[in-house]
């Protein structure tokens, strides 16, 4: 019932902007019931999003760490249960990409690449990584050393070593004069983390793409699970906006909720339910809120308005 006023007026949730593994989707080589299970869910959204959201002007974007490559595979792979996205923000929000209907290909965005060339230098961030990756005798590999995603260097690193190897690689790129983010994900023995030009990160590209398709920052929704997550479901320089912060999520997530304050706090929605019933159920809450706000908006302009009417006449004397 909430979600079906949607299509009345105008539009409260413009840009859905999720996470894809552990948040929209499951993807296992294997298929078994638990996966079934979840497809079923994903599928679900895809039907909310399809009757409610989309007649109503609203978009959705995978925001992902995945290459775009794989994401096409993915869309192939569960056609028809995945909703088709209107963007894809990949390798951690290093590439934005749009569908081009002419090719019939998704095409990379290159004034948003433009973007993340300010104050990056690849060539320095590999040099540093190698040198020091040779010094920790294993606990460090490399998973993406920049050829596919030129603003992004992406390594595999032991927990034990993490903090160390984080905080020599910084502070020399530092020295070198490189500007840049250090984004670590996923928990457990091993840790992956991404080295990302300063402009870049899923909150960056998710802001970029919500000027680009003219939507308010506080009619973005942001779901994800995980620590690279944290980007774009935080407070961003632009402002507040909802996000939904998944119950299957990662503790490095669950550590960020805890540090909130309550005002930050009031714009973040953990529902019960786990990866694609959870955004359902999150989407639920933010839409609700916002038309309670709409109409307690509504209100007050009444409120106004009747005062305004209230009030007694002042007619000025005619000279003479």
């Amino acid at each position: 019932m909430v979600l079906t006023m949607l299509v009345v007026g105008c539009c409260v949730c413009d840009l859905q902007c999720t996470d894809l593994d552990g948040t929209l989707i499951e993807d296992q080589a294997e298929q078994n019931d638990w996966l079934r299970h979840k497809d079923d869910m994903t599928y679900q959204l895809a039907q909310h999003f399809a009757q409610y959201l989309a007649p109503a002007g609203g978009l959705i974007v995978y925001n992902t760490g995945r290459s775009i490559g794989m994401v096409e595979g993915l869309l192939a792979k569960k056609s028809g249960i995945m909703p088709w996205p209107a963007a894809i923000i990949t390798a951690v929000g290093t590439k934005v990409f749009l569908w081009d209907v002419a090719t019939r290909k998704w095409c990379p965005d290159p004034a948003y690449s433009a973007l993340l060339d300010d104050g990056w230098n690849l060539q320095e961030v590999t040099k540093i990584a190698y040198d020091l990756m040779g010094r920790y005798h294993g606990n460090v590999s490399c998973i993406d050393d920049g050829s596919e995603h030129p603003h992004r260097m992406s390594l595999q690193i032991r927990s034990d070593v993490l903090q160390d190897f984080i905080g020599k690689w910084s502070s020399r790129l530092t020295a070198a004069g490189v500007q840049h983010q250090m984004v670590a994900s996923i928990g457990g023995e091993w840790r992956y983390v991404d080295c990302i030009a300063k402009n870049a990160g899923k909150g960056r590209a998710m802001v970029y793409l919500a000027s680009k398709f003219g939507i308010s920052l506080e009619d973005v929704v942001a779901a994800g699970d995980s620590g690279n997550d944290l980007l774009m479901l935080g407070r961003l320089p632009e402002g507040h906006h909802p996000a939904i912060v998944m119950s299957n999520s990662h503790p490095e997530v669950w550590d960020w909720l805890a540090s909130l304050t309550p005002e930050e706090r009031g714009w973040v929605y953990t529902p019960k339910a786990e990866r694609a019933g959870g955004l359902v159920e999150g989407l639920k809450a933010v839409i609700a809120d916002k038309l309670v706000q709409q109409q307690e908006r509504l209100q007050q302009q009444q409120r106004q308005q009747q005062r305004h009417l209230q009030q007694p006449r002042q007619f000025r004397a005619l000279p003479g």
